[in-house]
């Protein structure tokens, strides 16, 4: 199931120019499936095909920032290299503040989704942020609600985020995923992560499979903020 917030758009109708900022995440990712019949027969699966029948893998997630679009999205190139099979070429996509990601021709991984949602420099706006230090994102048309919360650390350099997601489809499958920041005010960026998502997949009437994706991920590098 593609997530929800995240659209695929030809290659050619996303803004392609030089990077002004290289930003290096290392990763860890672990999934598991277990599909589910009306008979209640169980069949546990080791990973989702999409990890080449490995239930774990480590690497790097590679984002080249390339600047900003006229509707305020984020335009960078994200790529993958793993210990495994489970290596991605550069994807072109647009982040906005809300999280939603727009990419172009080529896959995109659960791992490199978890890393980029967040990269929009407008993510964190304290403006938006409630008595609790609340705010909330949703789409009713898209099926789409997360909420986030806030807590200052000492100093006042950075933030602990924490956010909820579900995604429900018109077709019945759902994604609800926690989200755990930390993240620079100055760098407008989280400076590690981690996302553990539950996909639930609809296989027909009394049957359906269910996925885990568990995801963490820790800044290695950074080149700044570059130009604006």
């Amino acid at each position: 199931m593609a997530a929800i917030a995240a659209f695929c758009l030809p290659f050619s109708a996303l803004a392609q120019t030089a990077a002004t900022r290289h930003l290096v995440y290392d990763y860890t990712v672990g999934t598991k499936s277990d599909s589910i019949s009306d008979n209640n027969e169980i069949a546990t699966g080791a990973a989702t095909s999409d990890l080449g029948g490995s239930g774990s893998d480590m690497g790097q997630i590679i984002v080249d920032i390339s600047g900003v679009e006229p509707d305020g999205g984020l335009v960078l190139a994200v790529s993958e290299t793993s210990r495994s099979n489970h290596s991605a070429k550069p994807a072109t996509c647009v982040v906005y503040s809300n999280t939603n990601v727009v990419c172009g021709a080529g896959d995109v991984h659960p791992e490199e989704m978890s890393v980029i949602r967040t990269l929009s420099p407008k993510f964190f706006d304290a403006g938006n942020l409630d008595a609790h230090h609340h705010w909330q994102v949703s789409n009713a048309a898209a099926g789409v609600t997360i909420d986030f919360t806030a807590t200052p650390n000492a100093g006042g350099t950075s933030l602990d985020i924490v956010s909820e997601r579900h995604e429900k489809a018109s077709n019945g499958n759902t994604v609800d995923a926690e989200g755990k920041y930390s993240y620079d005010i100055a760098k407008l960026i989280p400076t590690s992560l981690s996302e553990y998502q539950t996909v639930r997949q609809q296989n027909g009437a009394g049957a359906y499979t269910t996925i885990v994706i568990d995801v963490t991920a820790k800044l290695a590098s950074d080149s700044g903020l570059g130009k604006s």
